[in-house]
């Protein structure tokens, strides 16, 4: 859990390690553990913010296939992201409206 007062840094701490900002003129380490992360850490932490964007229009499956498709390596078959996107859905209680 992050907490702290608003404008302290929160959500700055919170894009850098979710790589959602340009690193340039940033310094010092991050560690996982105790080691530095793995490469393919951006891809295993996230969060979503206050205003992230949902299309109203589409379906609780076809909004989690979108940020799949815009997020996921290119080398993440489609067969493996609806996977993914199967078992989020279903860690998350919404298989009665995900369609």
């Amino acid at each position: 859990m992050l907490l702290g007062s608003t404008g302290c840094g929160k959500s700055s701490l919170l894009d850098v390690l979710a790589h959602r900002k340009d690193h340039r003129g940033l310094s010092g380490h991050i560690f996982v553990d105790g080691s530095p992360p793995p490469s393919s850490f951006k891809y295993m932490v996230g969060y979503v913010v206050q205003d992230d964007i949902i299309f109203e229009t589409l379906t609780v499956r076809e909004n989690l296939m979108f940020s799949a498709n815009i997020r996921l390596p290119r080398n993440v078959s489609h067969v493996e992201r609806a996977e993914r996107v199967a078992q989020i859905i279903f860690d998350l209680g919404l298989e009665s409206c995900a369609d």
